[in-house]
């Protein structure tokens, strides 16, 4: 470097070493590249995608566009790793301990790692769904259930391939961890996303993008953070709508409870087979066994209703590898089975959201507590919802392995005192359920489900 009279030899100096700092710590310069995105050559499925989001919205940002390689090269002076591979092992950043999507972000000489555990989603055959699309077809798959089961259930896993996406080749299931480091670094620089599609979006613009020495690990306030939009399966969805819900740093709670479906009941019912050959599964109302909408007679634990609901959970648990499972009865159970064995058992005193709760939570809490014996680290998830959303009122303590999931509308909250019933009504069960366990809340409209003890907001990304 030629010297200007009179600049002081320590100035350039300085000049120099800003200029390298600079060099090792931007990823774009006077809207030019200065860094390439470095994925595993046989990347998890949501690797991928983070790679293409990153250079997407670094492109908006800056006008530059970032290759993306599977190795470094001599082209650009700063390396950036997205997800794990045998780079990011070598520098010593790994995904140990990165549970719930959570992710690391940690930055060295002219190289910036950004990673989570991204785990693919394996589904266990047999399952189905209309999707069809994930290389099992929904015709046959009842009849490799049964040949597994040995009775004449519904699937719950019949409309599995919902939950997955042909045009972007994921499962809502699987880890997302690298995804959620890309979208917090995105959103430091500036980056939002209010609603699906461009138009939601809020993108700044900036020449020169440059990163501070970073070590950061982040965990989420809430394992659980599904967004869940009615008749939005993922089938369905389209690809704006799917990468909104990733961009907002959701999950499908498959580490928290598993595949667990709601009003579990009704996939043990709602067969033909099961119908015909065992009507007395069914409440008797006004004289009549209801099988059209299939309610349950939730009569005792000796009945052949109950071991087959043992035998039924013990196939999600024994077979799929799922950690909870789900028994309640289905939508419209509002009435009190009327043999012999259930007619006594509600509390017609109650507010109506309490009528059958020790009726309902009693059933699922003998299931619970029978399979405490043989499976004490899985879980039984019932529901307070409808005419059994309040704690059962002859129920002191429930089985360790039981927690609940609770059912409301979301506008309920915003009356204060609507709001301070269903604090209540929370605060009635967390008395109820072990300390260990987590409630879960289900937010109708659009289903926000998430928890953390007796924590009832949502993790927000603003």
């Amino acid at each position: 470097m030629a010297l200007l009279p009179g600049l002081p030899i320590l100035l350039v100096i300085l000049l120099s070493h800003h200029a390298s700092v600079a060099q090792e710590n931007s990823i774009v310069i006077n809207g030019s590249p200065n860094a390439e995105i470095i994925i595993s050559d046989h990347p998890e499925r949501t690797v991928p995608i983070a790679a293409e989001e990153f250079q997407t919205y670094i492109e908006k940002i800056s006008g530059a566009v970032l290759p993306i390689r599977n190795e470094p090269s001599s082209q650009s002076n700063v390396k950036i790793y997205l997800g794990s591979s045998s780079y990011t092992d070598n520098l010593g950043v790994t995904d140990e301990g990165l549970e719930y999507d959570a992710y690391r972000m940690v930055s060295g000489d002219n190289w910036l790692v950004l990673l989570g555990r991204d785990d693919n989603f394996e589904p266990v055959k047999p399952f189905g769904g209309r999707n069809g699309g994930y290389g099992y077809p929904f015709d046959g798959y009842l009849d490799a259930f049964d040949e597994l089961t040995g009775y004449t259930w519904d699937s719950p896993y019949k409309m599995l391939t919902d939950w997955y996406d042909d045009d972007l080749d994921i499962w809502i299931f699987d880890g997302r961890g690298t995804l959620n480091a890309v979208y917090a670094f995105l959103r430091d620089l500036g980056v939002r996303w209010y609603f699906p599609g461009e138009l939601g979006e809020c993108v700044p613009s900036m020449d020169t993008i440059s990163y501070a020495d970073m070590d950061r690990t982040v965990h989420p306030d809430f394992e659980l953070r599904r967004f869940y939009q009615y008749f939005t399966e993922w089938f369905r969805a389209s690809t704006d709508d799917i990468k909104w819900e990733l961009r907002l740093g959701t999950n499908s709670g498959r580490q928290t409870q598993g595949l667990v479906r709601s009003h579990g009941m009704l996939y043990l019912l709602d067969r033909e087979e099961q119908k015909q050959n065992h009507p007395e599964y069914y409440a008797l109302w006004d004289g009549q066994r209801q099988t059209d909408d299939p309610a349950p007679c939730l009569s005792s634990d000796s009945d052949p209703l109950f071991s087959e609901t043992l035998e039924f959970v013990k196939t999600h648990y024994d077979h799929y590898g799922d950690n909870a499972a789900q028994v309640s009865p289905t939508d419209g159970y509002n009435r009190l089975c009327e043999t012999s064995t259930c007619s006594h058992k509600g509390t017609p005193d109650r507010e109506w959201r309490g009528r059958y709760s020790d009726y309902v939570h009693g059933w699922e809490n003998k299931v619970a507590t029978e399979l405490y014996k043989t499976h004490p680290d899985k879980m039984i998830v019932g529901s307070a919802y409808g005419y059994f959303a309040l704690p059962p009122l002859n129920i002191e303590s429930f089985s360790p392995n039981y927690t609940v999931r609770i059912a409301r509308w979301r506008t309920w909250l915003l009356n204060p005192d609507s709001k301070n019933y269903w604090e209540d009504l929370r605060n009635g069960w967390l008395q109820k359920i072990s300390s260990d366990n987590k409630i879960y809340y289900s937010d109708a409209i659009y289903s926000l489900i998430c928890c953390k003890y007796n924590r009832a907001t949502i993790q927000k990304y603003s």
